[in-house]
């Protein structure tokens, strides 16, 4: 069992010789590790939604291009019928 790179075990006593609790040391570790997780969750939905926001730029190009096709086409329509 490795805690970031540090064998379990050696931390436990490293943490014992410093005087700590080793169940308050795991429970800061967990509580760390978390909140580490929590924040990589938000930095990853942060990214999708400015991924969002080049992509509906984008996404309003396209529709502004397919509305002036489609009132081009209307006016084809319009005038091949009258």
């Amino acid at each position: 069992l490795r805690v970031r790179g540090i064998k379990a075990v050696g931390m436990a006593l490293n943490l014992k010789a410093a005087g700590w609790n080793i169940a308050a040391a795991a429970k800061t570790l967990k509580t760390r590790s978390r909140k580490a997780a929590k924040r990589q969750r938000e930095a990853r939905r942060g990214a999708s939604f400015a991924m969002l926001g080049t992509m509906t730029r984008r996404i309003v190009h396209l529709a502004e291009k397919n509305r002036a096709a489609l009132a081009d086409a209307l006016v084809v329509h319009l005038n091949a019928v009258h």
